[in-house]
């Protein structure tokens, strides 16, 4: 794969690229059409999805002539494992930095026009690999919004039993994922609690009430709190350091927004006490 990303860069596809064969993803192949059009951008973090995109396509085109978004899955999963094990991968300025990241805009794509049988099918081990990127790109919006759509299709697919038990995987996913949803950052935050309302308000059968609604209540109530003594404070923190009073104002502002939009996903011990 890596081989032929470096092929790719930098050369304009001169092959008649494979069609989709489901017409229910027309979609996803004007997703695909878009990003193949930045193979020649001067732009590299425009350019690096299409080059993924391209050494992937080649690559599956030479044993079909047809691909089906789960191929498109496997190989961008198999791309995905192999940067994370890349120790340069870590290097913020780094070559596999950034087809890290262009492969996980790749997957944010492609991962809505997923059904639940595929995504299930990989379930653990691409949670597993997801969830400590969080953290190694806690610093690049672009990156988390990739990370936050994937967790939202990964997490809407889980089965109640995965939910549940595993401790390592979706539940330390979707933590990551609420934490964001207090974030400074506007776009990130509105990003992240679209997401947790997703979840929450898609419970797995036969459940009518979400396995992680009543830990997330009271995550958004403690949060709401906080922001608002902070905004409160007038600017000042304990021992006098300045606050940052406008980020507070406005996250108790979102967080409000949120409560509210988040309607039935609310635990029913909730809204008995606010009602």
């Amino acid at each position: 794969m890596f081989e032929l990303l470096e092929r790719e860069k930098g050369r304009e596809r001169s092959c008649t690229l494979p069609q989709l064969s489901h017409s229910r993803m027309a979609t996803l192949e004007e997703s695909w059409a878009k990003i193949r059009l930045q193979i020649n951008s001067n732009t590299q973090a425009i350019k690096r999805p299409a080059v993924v995109l391209s050494a992937i396509e080649s690559t599956l085109s030479s044993s079909s002539t047809s691909i089906e978004p789960p191929a498109y899955f496997l190989a961008l999963l198999s791309t995905l494992d192999q940067l994370v094990q890349d120790p340069n991968s870590s290097k913020p300025l780094s070559e596999q930095r950034q087809l890290l990241e262009a492969t996980l805009y790749l997957l944010s794509v492609l991962s809505p026009h997923l059904d639940p049988t595929t995504l299930r099918s990989k379930l653990s081990s691409t949670l597993a690999t997801i969830t400590p990127l969080y953290q190694s790109f806690e610093h690049q919006a672009p990156a988390l919004k990739s990370l936050i759509q994937i967790s939202q299709c990964l997490l809407s697919a889980a089965p109640q039993s995965t939910l549940e038990k595993d401790l390592q995987g979706a539940r330390s996913c979707y933590a990551a994922t609420l934490s964001l949803c207090a974030d400074t950052r506007p776009k990130v935050r509105r990003r992240a609690q679209e997401a947790v309302q997703h979840v929450l308000k898609n419970p797995p059968p036969p459940g009518i009430q979400h396995p992680y609604a009543d830990e997330s209540a009271g995550w958004i109530c403690q949060k709401l709190d906080d922001a608002i003594r902070g905004a409160k404070r007038g600017g000042k923190k304990e021992g006098g350091k300045e606050a940052e009073t406008g980020s507070d104002e406005s996250r108790a502002i979102a967080l409000l927004t949120f409560t509210k939009n988040m309607g039935t996903a609310w635990p029913q011990s909730v809204r008995t006490l606010t009602s």
